[in-house]
């Protein structure tokens, strides 16, 4: 199994390389462009867009992974332990490899339009618990796909819409668009019970995945 998780990982883990250098280079791009503009208070100051895109990309890495290439690692004599096993450490090294770049990235904005960086441990901690929750969701909503096909694919379209009403919510909160950092500091003061809850849901995912539908694959 140890060696069959390790192969597993590697590739998976190369995937998430490939992804996670584009992901750099149009963060740094963006960041470049806005910083920019100008440098008085621009309306891209505190918005979470940047921490958004470090989620969302292995959201759909995890979901394309295991709704359409869960066959082929099944396939080749991968058990569906490490095959599982592999799934969780990639998690893990996206969680910490995202969380950095978002944090980064929305620093940079911020040094831009002050002049001050600094790295913060909050926003990076915060971040990197979404980018496991969405990984997790991820692995449950492509296993669904897997299984039921267009149903699991409307059922992550639904998943992706409500996600995405309560992102606008979110954004709609901030009285003002000058408020520099108002939406960031808003992830950063988030409760602790709140930060609990998120992590409790990524593991009940992640328990859902295992044993309603990992467990049940028959390894051809």
């Amino acid at each position: 199994m140890g060696s069959y998780t390790i192969r597993n990982a590697r590739y998976m883990l190369y995937l998430l390389a490939r992804s996670f250098l584009i992901s750099v280079a149009v963060l740094l791009a963006l960041s470049l462009y806005w910083g920019m503009l100008g440098s008085g208070p621009s309306e891209m100051s505190g918005q979470p867009f940047f921490i958004l895109i470090a989620v969302l990309v292995p959201l759909m890495l995890c979901y394309q992974n295991t709704a359409v290439y869960l066959n082929l690692s099944l396939g080749a004599c991968n058990t569906r332990r490490s095959a599982f096993a592999a799934m969780q450490i990639v998690k893990l090294a996206a969680a910490a490899a995202f969380g950095l770049l978002g944090t980064v990235t929305t620093e940079l904005i911020t040094y831009f339009v002050s002049g001050r960086f600094s790295f913060d441990g909050a926003l990076f901690g915060v971040t990197a618990l979404f980018v496991v929750f969405a990984m997790s969701a991820g692995e449950l909503l492509g296993s669904v796909t897997h299984r039921f096909g267009r149903i699991g694919a409307i059922v992550f379209g639904l998943f992706c819409a409500l996600v995405g009403g309560c992102i606008g919510v979110f954004i709609s909160l901030a009285p003002s668009s000058e408020e520099i950092g108002f939406q960031v500091d808003m992830l950063t003061a988030l409760p602790f019970w709140g930060c609990l809850a998120v992590l409790l849901l990524a593991v009940c995912f992640t328990a859902l995945t295992w044993f309603c539908f990992m467990r049940r694959y028959v390894v051809k």
